[in-house]
Formats: structure tokens, sequence, C-alpha cells
């Protein structure tokens, strides 16, 4: 099996051929540069790509927008994107070949900076928007022009300006190119030659560089990236997927492009004594709605909450050494102290591992024993060279024999050890493009209070042969051949609140809730089998809107009569009698009391009064 090319595949996060070896401690500010080519080529409208030649249904009108004007869309949607998802990242749009230049200090011409870096706000998105409607192209053409000549090596330069000026840490610098012209220079050598030079001094700042292409991708007019940009890229040593995109698809594949992959954590795989360096990566997350924040009433400003720990007798605040932890046992509290502690939570062991275990059938792994999210990991050269090689050989054999690798994990030195599954992932490459990378998925396996026994479904009675038959009908016929993702509608409701909000929209776009079953193409798959089942479990009279489940009958409780209450109050014992009579004291008992325990012994009370009924 052929060797995987490890590092085209799956981009590491930290990047650590292009940053050095602490490439996985920076933090900081991601800085993105978007850099769109507006020529005149840009303003054109591009042909339907629908069959026939026929124009698809577009509400919002983007089937009669300009190349640019779908650019700056997709470009706004990115902004709107990274409100939510990373607000601290830093965007800005730069456009070149305008006639123009904006602003009036800018060193170089045809050189017009939209949206200077900084963070996504509304502001930015409203004034990219505003390019987007039907006067957009007549408003950008009056602003800025787009007859202006193209020296690429001048508007690098510019972008690479534009980013020093960035004040803070910086954490990840990109520019990404967004064009439809594969010759800026129209054969120019030497202005390709500076070019090229401008992007090897990219390479040298850490400066990644991307191109995108936005022309419609058909045989008339192909994207030759072999005439400029394949040697500009190579030199800024950057990838290109060498594919002709979607028009439709632009907004995803710039939010694809600008997406900072981060490892969660990077670590030392052990096997059998041999280290091998892995980077774990989330492939999923769980998407939330923004989280509340306090503000003061007056000047709105955000309020910080502080904790401090003091002492109770004299207020004095504590540090953490002058605390501890302590757990009863023996009925005596043990003190232990935090170095303690953690030395326990991490069975004996300080630091996070990976530690190969042995090996178990893939078969063997239940889709039952899901704890939580899995997580994705990949070779990390930095830590130890050769990861690639080593991790390449076990993926291989594992995938051969289908097999999975059991081992011990803990992530961080503040968390718990773990028992995970490492399932093979082999590359798959669809049309040149790499739809799955290469390495392994990270699955947790349950511990032996992670599982519970199922509660007993206890049927009343055996149902009918027909009627389960008619139900596996029904049953069979709804399932989904397979799984289709779909947005949750309140969390994307919240966020069009907020952007019709802060964009001052004055309506806000419905979120249509794709988690409502489809009765039509429910109706249409089950046929006459939905009647067939209700036929066999409902009675002709069945009227679903009305139905209304009986209720189990009770036994009712026999209701107790006066006449019995009153008898057991006057209800006396033989052996009362017997000892009322010893002791003299039968006179002192009531007339009711009396009669009652005569008529039990059989002795007529008519007619009697107390006297005689005490001689009786």
């Amino acid at each position: 099996m052929a060797d995987y090319d490890w590092e085209d595949g799956f981009d590491d996060g930290g990047d650590e051929e292009r940053f050095g070896e602490t490439a996985h401690f920076n933090t900081g500010k991601n800085v993105i540069l978007l850099l769109v080519y507006a020529g005149r080529d840009m303003h054109v409208v591009p042909p339907p790509a629908a069959e026939d030649g026929e124009e698809e249904d577009d509400d919002d009108g983007s089937s009669r927008r300009t190349l640019f004007q779908r650019t700056i869309a997709a470009i706004a949607d990115t902004y709107k994107s990274k409100i939510f998802g990373s607000g601290n990242d830093i965007l800005g749009v730069v456009c070149f070949g305008t006639t123009k230049k904006s602003p009036d200090t800018t060193e170089f011409d045809h050189i017009s900076v939209l949206c200077p870096p900084s963070e996504p706000c509304a502001e930015n998105i409203i004034k990219l928007e505003e390019l987007t409607l039907d006067n957009g192209k007549e408003k950008f053409r009056t602003e800025f022009g787009w007859d202006g000549s193209v020296k690429m090596h001048e508007v690098l330069w510019h972008c690479q300006s534009l980013i020093s000026n960035i004040k803070g840490k910086v954490a990840t610098k990109r520019i990404l190119l967004l064009t439809c012209e594969d010759d800026p220079h129209s054969g120019d050598q030497d202005l390709n030659l500076k070019a090229r030079r401008k992007a090897g001094d990219l390479q040298q700042n850490n400066i990644l560089f991307n191109v995108i292409q936005v022309s419609p991708n058909n045989d008339e007019s192909p994207f030759r990236k072999e005439l400029f940009y394949s040697d500009l890229i190579q030199l800024a040593d950057d990838d290109w997927d060498g594919v002709g995109q979607s028009l439709d698809n632009l907004s995803g594949l710039i939010m694809q492009k600008t997406y900072v992959k981060r490892t969660t954590s990077r670590i030392n795989f052990s096997i059998n004594g041999m280290n091998v360096g892995v980077a774990v990566y989330n492939m999923l997350g769980r998407a939330r709605k923004p989280q509340k924040q306090r503000i003061t009433v007056n000047t709105s400003e955000l309020v910080r909450s502080e904790r401090a720990w003091v002492h109770p007798d004299d207020g004095s605040p504590l540090l953490p050494t002058d605390m501890a932890k302590f757990m009863a046992y023996g009925g005596k509290n043990i003190k232990m102290t935090p170095a303690e502690v953690k030395h326990i939570q991490g069975f004996g062991t300080g630091d996070n591992f990976l530690r190969l275990l042995g090996f178990r059938d893939k078969s063997s792994l239940r889709i039952s024993n899901h704890v939580k999210l899995p997580q994705f990991i990949y070779p990390c050269e930095s830590l130890v060279k050769g990861s690639t090689d080593v991790l390449n050989a076990l993926l291989t054999r594992c995938a051969a024999r289908d097999k999975v690798a059991i081992c011990a994990y803990r992530p961080r030195n503040s968390s718990a050890p773990s028992f995970v599954a490492l399932v093979p992932q082999l590359e798959l490459v669809e049309d040149n493009c790499q739809v799955k990378p290469p390495g392994f998925h990270l699955v947790y396996l349950p511990f032996a209070d992670d599982k519970r026994a199922l509660p007993a479904n206890k049927t009343v009675g055996d149902n009918p042969r027909e009627a389960v038959e008619a139900a596996k009908a029904v049953i069979n016929k709804l399932k989904l051949k397979k799984f289709v993702p779909v947005q949750n509608a309140g969390l994307q409701t919240v966020c069009r609140m907020v952007e019709a909000h802060a964009l001052h929209k004055e309506t806000m776009i419905q979120v249509e809730d794709e988690t409502l079953p489809d009765f039509d193409r429910m109706k249409r798959k089950l046929g006459d089998r939905s009647e067939a089942f209700l036929r066999e479990v409902y009675t002709e009279d069945y009227d679903p809107d009305n139905f209304k489940p009986k209720k189990p009958a009770t036994a009712a409780a026999p209701k107790k009569s006066a006449k019995t209450d009153a008898d057991n109050k006057t209800a006396v014992s033989s052996e009362d009698m017997k000892s009322a009579v010893e002791k003299g004291t039968v006179n002192k008992l009531t007339v009711d009391i009396l009669k009652t325990w005569l008529k039990s012994q059989g002795v007529s009370v008519a007619g009697k009064k107390k006297a005689d009924l005490v001689e009786d």
C-alpha cells in the first residue's frame, strides 16, 4: 500500500514546519487578509449553472450578481460566521486592479482597502453587503473603478505591511486571494519574477498564501494555474488542490480555507516502549447559543466577576497553599494537599499519556459503547522525528487486519485517565479532492459504572401476529438509508435575530425547522401500509384526533356505613366484660356498649333500662 502524504492530507493546526518547534504553544489572534481581484473581468455576470441554460429560481437575486458581487457576498458570510465562531480573529478585505487607490495614503496605486484589518463587526458587514445590491456594481465603479493595472509584488507587499501593523500577539497569518484572472501580468516575466521573490518573503515571515478560483469552471476558458499561481503558491509553501470550485459553494470554501485547525493536545504515543508524537483534534463540537453577559446599567460595560477565598475569622485572603482538601474515612477527615489529589486522580502518573495496551477485533467495538464525542489523532513530527512513518505502518496493518488498538489515554494533566480504542481510517479521495484524511479515530470506552441495565419492557398479553407484522412493515419503510444532518432551528433563529438587530434589518429571515417530519414523503413511502396497521390495531370508528385511551379499571374499595363505624366504637370483647364484672365497673359502661354486648350473646334488650341491662 502506498504511503500517504500526511502533511498535505490533513493540515496540522500548528504548522510546525513553518512556525518552528514551539508552534503549538502559539496563542493569539488569527489574521486573515482576503485579497480580491477587482478588474473588469470580475464585473461580469457568469452564465447560469443550471442545465439547458435555464436559470435557477433564486429569491435573493444571486443569479444576477457579477463574479465580484458573489465574491463579496461570500466574504460577508465569512464575517458573520467569524463573529459567532471566532470573534477575536482579525479580518481585512483588500481589492487590487482598481483605477483609484484607497485610502489616499496607500503607498502603491491601484490598491483599495475595503475593510481595514480588524475584528469582524457590523459596520464592515453592512459596507460589504451594500456592494452586493443591484446598484452595487455602479457604486464600486464610481468609488474605486476597475481599469487599473496589476503588479502582484506590490499587492503582496502592501498586504504584508497591513499584517505587520497589527498590534498584539499574532498566532497565524494568512492571505487568501480570490481571482478569475490566471495571468495577471499578461506574460511579463519581469513582474512574474518580482512576485515570486515576494512570495518567498511571505514564507520567511510565516505568512500563508492561498488562491481560490472564482471564475466559472468550463472547458472554453479554464483557469490555468500553471501560468503564474502554481509557482507563487509553491514558493509561499501552501497547497493547491487544483480543482475548479463551484460558485454556489464559494462561501463554504472561503470559510474552510480561513478556518484554523487547532490541536487539543500533543502527546507521546507509547508503543511498547517507543514514543511516537501525535496531535489530537476534535472532529466534532457542540454548537451552543451565545452566553448571556452582564453589563452595567449606566455605561453598558461588561461586568467581570471574580472569586476570592478569605479566612472565616479575620477575612484575610487565602492562597492555594493555605487550603487543603479532605476525605472522610473511618470517622475522621483525612487531609490531602492539592499535589496529592492530583497524583491520585492520575493513577500515580503526573503527565498526560497515550499508551498502547493491545489489539481487538473491530467488530467488538459497539455503537452502544458511546461515552462522549470521539477525537482524531495525527502524527506530529515536531515532538518525535519519524512519527509519520511509524503511524503510517500502524494504520495500514490495523486496516488490513480489521483491528482496533486499545490504549490508556490521559489528554491533560488535570483530566482523569480513560481507556480508548483507536479506529483506523484510510485516506479517501474523490475527484482529486480529499474526503477523509488518514489517521485514527480515538473512541472512548465506557467503565463499568458507565453502563446500566435497561428496565424490562413488560407487555400486557400477546399482541396479534398480524398487528406485529403490520407495524414492522411501517417501521422498515420509514427507516433512513443514510444520516442527513439538519440545522439546529433554535440556534439558527437566535443567530438570525442577533444578525438582524446588529445590521439594522427590518425583517428577519425565517428559519425552516428541518427536524419536523415530511408527511407528504412519508405518505408516499408508506402507501397503504399505514391503513393496514390501523385496521389491525384499532377499531373501525377510530379517530386519531379525538382518541382518548381508556384508563384501566381499578377495584373500588368498599364503603363503610355509618352503622358499621358505630358498631366498631361500641364493640367490647368477652375478656373486657369479664374483667369489668370482676371489678364491679359494669354500671360505668354506656347503654350502647351494654346493648351491643348483650345482642352478641343472644339476649333481648328491647324495652330494658340500664339497670336491667346491668343485671342481665
